[in-house]
């Protein structure tokens, strides 16, 4: 669902359902900066892997070229995510450029 939030901002949600015992999924928003969640609730390992798996599902199936570059910041468990994602991606035989410290963008 798209919709603008009380700044005014564009803001895409959608259900996932992952392994927890959430009947209904877990709610991941979207928004102009990204992944939108609080740390440990919905901005979790598993919510992170299953994106990064919904993007490698694409990647494969649209036979995009199968590579991807991580960066990532300063914020807390950054470097941690980056990691988890590039696991997945590796998984799934896309080639990964992980950056091996903190960088601004755009590169």
């Amino acid at each position: 669902m798209l919709y603008q939030d009380a700044e005014g901002e564009s803001q895409l949600t959608y259900s996932l359902v992952t392994s927890s015992d959430k009947a209904d999924g877990a709610k991941i928003e979207f928004g102009t900066g990204g992944f939108r969640a609080v740390i440990g609730e919905d901005f979790t390992k598993e919510n992170v892997q299953a994106i990064c798996q919904a993007v490698s599902n694409i990647i494969t199936q649209e036979n995009k070229k199968r590579k991807v570059c991580i960066g990532y910041d300063h914020r807390f468990m950054s470097e941690k995510f980056a990691i988890w994602c590039a696991e997945v991606f590796a998984g799934n035989n896309i080639n990964v450029d992980l950056f091996d410290s903190a960088t601004s963008t755009p590169v």
